[in-house]
């Protein structure tokens, strides 16, 4: 997931300023937990509430992305889009920007990130990052995902 460049600035101060911000989702990296129009609630994060499986936001250059935390170690993070096959460089403290705390979908419920069904699977998928990758990127591979051309999911 990443948010427009020239937004960038406005959403760091954003979440500087009000504690929490709320982002529109762009892209299919972590299809079909964020899928691309949805809405997303961040906040910022202190490092020792980081847990395997969270929604971490960080800027990346001048862009911001929101990918899932799979590894942690002191002030180092490795973080992956849950369909990408590899994991992103690095992330330092520094970078991170808060996490996500609820996700707005398209008829505008509001699921919350926290609770233990979701801690639950987050940590099943950061666990299995990779084959859950792999499979989704096979079903492209063999034309059975249909949403991923057009880098969103298709409206039945």
């Amino acid at each position: 997931m990443s948010v427009v460049p020239q937004c960038t600035e406005v959403v760091v101060d954003a979440i500087r300023r009000r504690g929490s911000t709320v982002v529109r989702v762009r892209g299919r990296s972590m299809y079909p937990i964020l899928r691309h129009g949805m809405l997303v609630e961040v906040q910022p994060v202190a490092y020792d509430e980081l847990v395997i499986g969270d929604l971490v936001v960080f800027t990346n250059g001048p862009r911001i992305v929101c990918h899932r935390l799979i590894r942690k170690s002191p002030k180092i993070f490795c973080l992956k889009g849950d369909t990408n096959i590899w994991a992103d460089p690095p992330v330092i403290w520094s970078q991170v920007l808060g996490k996500v705390t609820s996700i707005i979908d398209h008829e505008l419920r509001i699921h919350h990130v926290d609770t233990p069904r979701y801690r639950r699977r987050a940590g099943f998928l950061a666990w299995c990052s990779y084959p859950y990758a792999i499979y989704y990127n096979l079903l492209h591979a063999i034309g059975r995902c249909r949403w991923w051309s057009h880098g969103f999911e298709i409206e039945k």
